[in-house]
């Protein structure tokens, strides 16, 4: 749960700054040329066994990429959307807070921030580390 936390933190910190979802664009300037899925992102965020693993291979990798605190939110950022779209999903700005989640798809108690996070489409949900049907 810490890591559904921490994610959504930094999801809405980039949402409220920007109010567009994060693009390659925006975050590879903090050390990536032109990013995609299969070449960009390192192996070692590939296998991840829980989003909590995800998470702190991320932060990781993040750490011993880049030294500026500004840099280590654009580096996490640029992963989880690499990591998303590794998985089939796509990056999208959500209309309330329970965004893709699967533990929001039975409760609908949703916030009402906007924030940005990985959309599996029509019957899935994201788990954290992968789009499942629901």
């Amino acid at each position: 749960m810490r890591w559904l936390v921490c994610f959504i933190c930094v999801l809405c910190m980039l949402a409220c700054t920007d109010q567009q979802p994060p693009s390659y664009e925006k975050t590879k300037d903090a050390g990536v040329h032109e990013a995609t899925p299969d070449t960009d992102l390192p192996v070692s965020l590939h296998q991840p066994t829980s989003a909590d693993d995800l998470a702190q291979k991320i932060e990781t990798q993040c750490s011993m990429e880049q030294k500026n605190v500004h840099n280590q939110l654009k580096c996490k950022a640029r992963y989880n959307i690499l990591y998303c779209e590794l998985k089939g999903g796509q990056w999208v700005i959500f209309q309330n807070g329970c965004m893709d989640a699967c533990q929001f798809v039975s409760n609908q108690n949703c916030t009402d921030d906007t924030p940005s996070g990985c959309d599996c489409g029509e019957g899935q949900c994201w788990d954290g580390i992968a789009c499942v049907a629901h």
